[in-house]
């Protein structure tokens, strides 16, 4: 064996090896439960703050606001009604 070879298999190199080894492989544990215990907090917390918006009664269309599905429906046909004076528009244009 030459001294590359030697030095390589060195214990002092090999138990360094080793060490970054284990540090890397605890690092991806922790980041992996902890991406996963973040997503499981967020989800809590938006479950929380969905469930009180449904019980408050000024929020829903019992109250004389649109209620979200009306909000909604307004908001396509506005999106709609917009494409159409887009369209006209570039038309309009063009024959100009």
């Amino acid at each position: 064996m030459n001294d590359s070879t030697k030095t390589l298999l060195d214990p002092e190199t090999v138990s360094t090896i080793l060490k970054w080894a284990v540090t890397i492989l605890i690092a991806g544990f922790i980041a992996q439960f902890g991406k996963k215990f973040a997503n499981y907090l967020t989800d809590k917390i938006r479950g929380l703050r969905k469930n009180r918006k449904g019980s408050d009664p000024g929020l829903n269309g019992e109250s004389g606001t649109l209620s979200t599905s009306d909000a909604s429906l307004e908001k396509a046909r506005l999106k709609i009604e917009k494409k159409k004076a887009k369209s006209e528009a570039k038309k309009n244009k063009k024959t100009e």
